[in-house]
């Protein structure tokens, strides 16, 4: 099988709920294809779904290897690390993620959220800022973004944030 129909595999088992099998085939595709960083990005997908936050932490950061500016490696990894409470080095990935995609509006406002948890409210204003000028439909970029605007004070515009938010 030709590696992308193998990935293709892999990502067909994942969504249909066999995640075991997937990391499986995952882990196979990566081991015969070294560099091949859909491989271990996916490996590394796969053990994040299965708890496993140590092999996926290292997937990643093979992936990363491979490939050190690849948007959604840093965004999946950022993910994990935000669920290991480690805030700040998830933040740094996000902010990697949107420097080298600018129109990566997830990687966005999972910044700007990040940023808010970590207090800093001005940042956090710009990146959900950022997000709602990409993704205007986005309630979880609008509602942040008023989070964001009521910790700066600006409670006017954190009202019409909040208004947008639930007109969406």
């Amino acid at each position: 099988m030709e590696l992308n129909l193998k990935l293709n595999a892999v990502w067909q088992l994942f969504q249909k709920g066999d995640v075991a099998q997937a990391a499986q085939l995952a882990l196979q595709i990566a081991q015969s294809n070294p560099s091949a960083v859909e491989a271990q990005h996916l490996l590394g997908i796969c053990y994040a779904q299965q708890g496993n936050d140590v092999a996926a932490e290292a997937a990643f950061k093979i992936a990363l290897g491979l490939a050190p500016n690849h948007p959604k490696v840093l965004a999946n990894l950022a993910t994990l690390l935000r669920r290991q409470n480690r805030l700040e080095d998830a933040a740094k990935l996000w902010q990697r993620a949107v420097s080298v995609a600018p129109n990566f509006t997830q990687a966005w406002i999972d910044l700007g959220l990040a940023e808010l948890k970590l207090g800093r409210n001005q940042q956090s204003v710009a990146s959900l800022h950022q997000a709602t000028i990409q993704q205007p439909q986005s309630a979880l970029a609008w509602h942040g973004l008023g989070n964001a605007q009521q910790e700066c004070d600006e409670f006017e515009a954190a009202e019409h944030s909040f208004k947008k938010a639930i007109s969406i």
